[in-house]
This record gives C-alpha cells, structure tokens and sequence, in this order.
C-alpha cells in the first residue's frame, strides 16, 4: 500500500532532482552572461512579466550581496527565451 507520505518524499524527491539538473542547464547560460547561477535565476526572475521585486534569503553578508547583484544583470530575449526553454524543459 502507498501511504501519503511516501507520495509526498516521492514527489519532493523528483521535484529536487529536476531543479538540479534545470540548474545544471543554466550554468553555461550563466557562465556567457558572466554571473553565478544563481544571479541568473534571480535576474530571470526579475524579468518576468508582473515581477518588480524579489525576496531572498541570506546566510551571511557575502550571499546577500551577490544577491543583489543579480539586479542589475541585464538579459536580451534570446537568453530570456533559453531560459524559459530550459525551465518549460523540466516544469512546463
């Protein structure tokens, strides 16, 4: 019998694993852009429409300033559109 929560650490399981292998993909768009992978999500996620600001936790002063750096990482629409490709590739 399949209880709930096997279901659940299933589902969580499968969701981590297509996260990091989304990841995975971005790193040579991040790397062409000259940022971290995670400046890139966060710029990416800036550009989406509706989107004007982002709310992000930090363990130390270090991450929190390379999380504001993302703001002013600029992305063409070709690279937006890879992006979106990439992600629509795993949560589409």
């Amino acid at each position: 019998m399949v209880t709930f929560a096997k279901t659940i650490r299933s589902s969580k399981s499968d969701h981590i694993s297509k996260t990091n292998q989304m990841l995975d993909d971005f790193i040579p768009i991040a790397k062409e852009v000259g940022v971290s992978t995670l400046q890139l999500v966060l710029a990416w996620t800036l550009h989406q429409k509706g989107i004007t600001h982002l709310l992000c936790g930090a363990r130390n002063e270090s991450q929190a300033k390379d999380n504001a750096k993302a703001g002013s990482v600029t992305l063409n629409n070709d690279l937006i559109k890879s992006i979106n490709n990439i992600f629509n590739k795993y949560f589409g």
